[in-house]
């Protein structure tokens, strides 16, 4: 994932779970609801297992996978994602 869809993503993460706190440590790293999400080239790292991240999409499938986020959420959020990066590439 690039830094601008990083970028989108907690910003999109924020505005739907406004009630937890969401903290971009670093531009690779996010802290969502305690738990450190680390994004490296091709990879993301969370509660320690490795999944395959080359888009937000891939990122939400993980985070459902491990429980963080509800898997009927992962398409909503992932809609506003996208049209977030299409506004911003305009």
């Amino acid at each position: 994932m690039t830094d601008h869809e990083i970028a989108a993503t907690v910003e999109v993460l924020k505005g739907n779970f406004y009630y937890n706190t969401i903290i971009l440590i670093t531009p690779r790293c996010l802290n969502f609801r305690g738990h450190t999400i680390r994004f490296r080239q091709g990879w993301v790292n969370l509660r320690n297992q490795s999944y395959t991240c080359n888009c937000p999409l891939d990122l939400l499938k993980a985070m459902a996978s491990t429980g963080i986020i509800r898997r009927k959420s992962v398409d909503f959020i992932h809609n506003q994602i996208q049209i977030k990066l299409n506004k911003h590439s305009k």
